[in-house]
């Protein structure tokens, strides 16, 4: 990787408030001519080396800055390309290309910085402009600053700062030309210091940009300055808008929603959309909460629109989202502004050590219901202000009785998700395409050929949030809360927030759905619904013990009723429980 140093890894899609700069722009210096004489000679290099991202910071000698914000699509390399000259001083050129060498994506972006003592002429000349007609004056990060162009189509930012120059170039085929300046200030603006034991994170909006705060919602945003008002966070411009309005689909959290809307609208997003996290604290992303940027993908119609996905900030902790319809050129740029107000949610769940063994009885008597053919059995384990599943040590609570009633049909369980399936003769498999490092496919082949694309946002952990199964001759995918038949979403078919834990139980299908907030069972074609406050599923790493656990006779799990945790088992059991 070619980040200046490791933490800037993260901060390349970090987000915090933009806030416009209060400064004045600063007067320019005058415009020297490209095509006169220059007084300071040509810089005499001496020495050419890359480093790798670890390296770099312990072999340059002057404090490196990091871009927090890079556009969609883009990566640095592996290293980094270091210039020593004759008197000392250092460049150091970073380039950012395609993440997806295959997608056709021309763009690359080009970051120097550099310590050489030259005035604006030496700059120009080893900038190589050739006119002056391509050079404009502007101001970035309370300095002077200009555009430039070597060639149509690729403008720059050159500026000094603080005893140092830096430049941004844009390079390759693809960048919307119309908002060119407006990406260049973007990134100018975004530059953080990697020093780590001395970080104070500050975001700031280009001038030419405004930001606005909702009396409502209590969120900020930015804009270009022209655009106008033209509503209740409704705001158009010549060459863009930004609309906000009640998210109404599918997902129970907001990046299940956000997977669902941008797969479930090729007609607004493409066949191939690009899915992107927005984090909201410094070195910290939350897939699951954080909003979520959807941008058009291949075959994307002229018309293709890009949303930003947010929760709610007047209703903390529910599934309620908002939705904020971008211009797709400007998209990226609005979503790095958002500021969302911090929501501090308190748990009621306080984790114990290992439970005491006298407080454990010996027996719990279930309550057990006839859910048609099924059978379901649940255990009142401990009130959710006392404990909660993702304790390790939560399972030493359940009576040894209880366990031992069924053990021998508890032996056998799926660790994973099954990645290939048989249905109607056909081999169906799954696998994953990592096209960036923001967003992965999960693609779906039959007998080899692919039919089918799931596009979801990165995860951490081991485990897969995907797999496929064979559901009467047709295929079944199920993926983060969305279970897809032959390419129809089933949550917008049945009206389910989200769908979990897809399994065949006796060769039939069973999974859990949530429906206005509530969990139930879905098996065989016959719905249950609101069995369950909530069921324990979901869960990475270490917690992820307690997630419901299935093989072909039964299941078992914890499920929340009111205010406690049951141990819950299900099935079609041929011999009644003792």
């Amino acid at each position: 990787m070619m980040a200046i140093v490791g933490i800037l890894l993260l901060a390349a899609c970090s987000v915090s408030p933009a806030v416009p700069t209060l400064q004045a722009t600063q007067p320019v210096t005058q415009m020297p001519s490209p095509g006169a004489e220059m007084a300071v000679a040509t810089p005499v290099q001496q020495q050419e080396f890359e480093l790798p991202p670890n390296e770099l910071q312990a072999q340059v000698s002057f404090s490196l800055l990091g871009l927090t914000f890079v556009p969609a699509g883009l990566t640095d390399g592996d290293s980094a390309n270091v210039k020593t000259f004759a008197d000392g001083s250092q460049s150091v050129e970073m380039t950012y290309h395609a993440a997806d060498l295959n997608s056709g994506d021309a763009r690359e972006l080009g970051f120097t910085q550099s310590n050489l003592q030259l005035d604006l002429e030496g700059w120009f000349r080893v900038l190589e402009l050739p006119t002056a007609d391509n050079i404009r004056p502007t101001s970035v990060r309370g300095s002077s600053a200009y555009f430039y162009a070597t060639r149509p189509g690729e403008p720059g930012l050159f500026w000094q700062e603080n005893g140092l120059a830096y430049d941004l170039r844009l390079a390759g085929a693809g960048w919307p030309g119309a908002v060119s300046d407006d990406l260049l200030l973007w990134m100018a603006e975004s530059l953080q210091a990697g020093d780590t034991a001395n970080f104070t994170y500050q975001h700031r909006a280009p001038q030419t940009w405004l930001s606005y705060t909702s009396s409502t919602y209590q969120f900020s945003f930015a804009v270009p300055r022209e655009w106008q008002q033209t509503g209740d966070v409704v705001f158009d411009g010549d060459n863009g808008f930004a609309r906000l309005e009640t998210y109404r689909g599918f997902g129970a959290r907001l990046d299940q929603a956000c997977e669902m809307e941008a797969n479930l609208h090729p007609e607004r997003y493409g066949a191939q959309p690009t899915l992107r996290s927005i984090p909201q604290q410094w070195n910290s992303l939350d897939v699951e909460d954080d909003p979520c940027l959807i941008l058009p993908g291949a075959n994307a119609p002229a018309d293709a629109l890009a949303t930003l996905l947010l929760p709610d900030p007047t209703q903390p902790g529910q599934a309620a989202f908002l939705r904020l319809t971008l211009d797709p050129p400007h998209a990226e740029m609005i979503a790095f502004s958002l500021d969302l107000p911090h929501v501090i949610l308190t748990s009621t769940a306080i984790p114990l050590a290992t439970p005491d063994p006298a407080s454990i009885p010996t027996q719990i008597e279930p309550a057990v219901t006839q859910l048609g053919p099924l059978t379901m059995e649940n255990y009142p384990i401990a009130p959710i202000s006392l404990d909660w599943p993702g304790n390790s040590e939560f399972a030493g609570r359940i009576p040894a009785s209880v366990l031992e009633k069924r053990a021998s049909l508890r032996t056998a369980s799926a660790e994973e998700l099954p990645t290939s399936a048989t249905s109607a003769g056909r081999v169906i498999t799954v696998e994953e395409d990592t096209r960036s490092t923001t967003h992965i496919d999960a693609v779906i082949k039959v007998d080899g050929q692919e039919v089918y694309r799931y596009a979801m946002l990165p995860r951490g952990g081991p485990s897969r949030i995907y797999g496929v199964w064979n559901w009467a001759g047709r295929w079944v995918l199920e993926a983060n809360g969305a279970l897809v038949v032959e390419g129809e979403l089933y949550n917008q078919k049945a009206g389910f927030q989200e769908i979990f834990n897809f399994s065949l139980l006796e060769g039939k299908p069973f999974f859990f759905f949530v429906q206005n907030g509530k969990t139930g069972i879905f098996y065989d074609g016959s719905t249950w619904p609101a069995q369950f406050d909530a069921v324990y599923h979901g869960a990475c790493c270490q917690p992820a013990v307690a997630n419901p656990r299935a093989n072909d006779v039964m299941i078992w799990f914890y499920a929340q009723q009111q205010s406690w945790w049951d141990y819950v088992e299900l099935g079609i059991f041929t011999q009644p429980s003792p």
